[in-house]
């Protein structure tokens, strides 16, 4: 595998706790509003960029982690693709989801939203909305508790179902 890479430190093992850091740090990430960053800012060491970033991993291990990392077995991803347009990311959003529901009891003040989050790449269920702030995105309808705001469940809007995927 380091062949395909210049430098061999690029293609170095990752490991379960990297995976860890790197996810930590998308999460870090939305907190600081980074889609509306450069990748570069929240690195800067210039005080104004945030020093967990830094600290965690270098800007170029990042960088290479997005670019290689896989949710999704290759084998059999154009077959589920063809029912769930979801797939490539379906187990890692389930599994949210499921963590979100087994460590909360949400209270009486239950409310049903829908969301458009912020997204301007390419991808077959994106919307255009341009009733809101961001016009781009990806609909997002969820059960949220309005006394903690906390979510409880999920469902991406990925367009009508086919008769197939409704079986």
């Amino acid at each position: 595998m380091s062949d395909k890479y210049k430098r061999s430190r690029d293609a170095k093992p990752t490991s379960l706790a990297e995976i860890k850091a790197l996810i930590g740090l998308l999460y870090l990430a939305g907190l600081h509003k980074g889609s509306r960053l450069n990748t570069e800012d929240l690195w800067s060491r210039d005080s104004s960029g945030v020093d967990m970033f830094w600290l965690t991993m270098s800007l170029q291990r990042f960088r290479f982690l997005m670019r290689v990392i896989r949710t999704v077995d290759k084998e059999t991803r154009e077959e589920r693709r063809k029912y769930d347009k979801l797939a490539p990311i379906r187990e890692v959003f389930d599994s949210f989801v499921r963590n979100c529901q087994k460590h909360y009891t949400v209270s009486e003040y239950a409310t049903i939203d829908e969301k458009l989050e912020a997204f301007r790449s390419c991808c077959g269920f994106r919307h255009y909305m341009p009733s809101k702030p961001n016009k781009y995105g990806i609909k997002i309808f969820a059960l949220v508790d309005a006394n903690m705001f906390y979510t409880l469940n999920l469902e991406v809007y990925v367009g009508a179902l086919s008769t197939k995927q409704r079986s």
